[in-house]
């Protein structure tokens, strides 16, 4: 028994009224049997408090290939689907993996007994770290959890902040970055009043999961949006209302080359940019970081490439990087980092615009409508740019999807000849599976961790 249920219970046996026991004066018929029943309620609802608020101790990510999150659209189907939320958000999500298999199931939430909590905070986003983490957000971003995915493990990131959405970046900017130092990179804020904040960029050590340590590495007073990190944990931001600069990893700070911006991450994982030469024309520019300097080299020859950096798709493969713009008149992509240092526009795909883009090692994917307006999924080979249909045109309008690197595409889609929203997989071979059409899936977020 809990100790506030004891304190209930000496309650009713050891205080005095009048120089008697509560009980006793109960059997007196001085106070009604309300008065008690009361009391007794709140011994059962001491014991149902203690059982709720046990912390999230695992996630049952057994089997879990892709995870994710649908809205309360299809909380009709669910037996909970009118439990409260301890974090008041009122929007009610599920968190859903697909198996190897290709099984959807419910994730469930455990204590530190192995019991089911399930009653616990609705998930608004899924974060892939690397091979071993994934960061797990509920509510509006004031609960959080780093995710080990061998046995579901959960760590609180209370003690050092949650990610942050970031401004101005890519349309797959990722949330959370890395190095190779094993230090995970996010955006965090504090609030300042009256709707202000301050956000900048904080470092995570992820050496001891159980005793997480951070660092806010940016300068206190620049409000920083759009980041990226390489491989030794040099930080290019562009600020909200400062120039884009680089912070390196061993300390100090400098400002990234006149007229360069549009950065990403090569497949090298240093800095590049685009300088702008004239009308039409850009130079691709490589910044390396050597010695505490930022070293700017012209990477191939000048091209008509332009696009601005929240409307582009930036899908990191092997050997290559393309960066996918979806502002333009129709869909473009661009090659801008390949083994022959040789950027190009990539030609023959044939689409009229470009709504999502994912990336395999070998090969990319593209989904908007043709040139004859019909929703249409496209697998391009990166050895030849060669564009194969992956589903039949006009058939499934995809809403989200990811892929893993052995090339098994799930995604959640409008199924043109029913009006249904369904969730699917398509394997290496083409082969399409729909694995759910009952649930009538509105999916907000489909993130593949292994």
């Amino acid at each position: 028994m809990k100790e506030t249920q004891w304190i209930v219970i000496g309650f009713l046996l050891f205080f005095k009224k009048d120089g008697l026991p509560l009980t006793k004066l109960f059997l007196m018929k001085k106070y009604s049997f309300t008065h008690v029943f009361v009391a007794l309620l709140l011994v059962g609802a001491c014991s149902v408090t203690d059982k709720k608020n046990k912390e999230l101790h695992k996630l049952d990510l057994t089997n879990a290939g892709t995870l994710f999150i649908a809205s309360n659209d299809m909380q009709k189907h669910n037996s909970d689907a009118d439990r409260m939320s301890v974090s008041g958000q009122s929007e009610r999500t599920t968190l859903f993996k697909i198996t190897d298999e290709g099984y959807i199931e419910e994730v469930s939430y455990l204590d530190e007994d192995g019991n089911e909590v399930s009653y616990t905070l609705y998930p608004t986003g899924v974060f892939n770290v690397n091979e071993e983490y994934l960061i797990i957000i509920f509510g509006y971003g004031t609960t959080g959890y780093l995710v080990r995915k061998s046995d579901g493990a959960a760590f609180t990131l209370m003690d050092v902040g949650f990610p942050m959405k970031g401004s101005g970046g890519h349309l797959n900017w990722p949330r959370v970055h890395t190095d190779d130092r094993n230090n995970a990179y996010y955006r965090s804020a504090d609030y300042l009043g009256d709707d202000a904040w301050n956000h900048f960029v904080l470092r995570i050590n992820l050496n001891n999961p159980a005793q997480l340590t951070a660092q806010a590495i940016s300068p206190a007073q620049e409000d920083v949006g759009f980041f990226l990190v390489n491989r030794n944990g040099d930080v290019l931001y562009d600020g909200i209302s400062t120039s884009p600069r680089v912070i390196f990893a061993e300390g100090g700070l400098v400002n990234t080359p006149v007229n360069t911006s549009d950065f990403w991450l090569g497949s090298d994982r240093e800095f590049y940019g685009l300088t702008y030469i004239q009308h039409g024309v850009n130079q691709i520019r490589r910044l390396e970081v050597r010695n505490r300097e930022l070293i700017p080299e012209d990477y191939g020859q000048a091209l008509d490439i332009w696009f601005m950096t929240d409307a582009v798709f930036v899908l990191n493969l092997l050997e290559k990087v393309y960066i996918v713009n979806t502002a333009g008149p129709v869909g473009e992509v661009f090659e801008v980092n390949n083994p022959q240092n040789i950027p190009k526009r990539v030609q023959g795909l044939n689409m009229a615009t470009i709504q999502h883009a994912v990336a395999s090692d070998r090969y990319y994917y593209l989904s908007g409508t043709d040139e004859a307006n019909r929703p249409t999924l496209l697998k391009v080979d990166a050895q030849t740019n060669t564009p194969v249909p992956l589903l039949p045109p006009g058939q499934y309008d995809i809403y989200n999807m990811a892929v893993s690197n052995e090339d098994l595409l799930s995604f959640s889609a409008l199924r043109m000849q029913d009006g249904k929203r369904v969730v699917g997989q398509v394997n290496a071979g083409g082969s399409l599976e729909i694995l759910d059409e009952d649930m009538d899936a509105d999916v907000i977020v489909l993130e593949r961790i292994n």
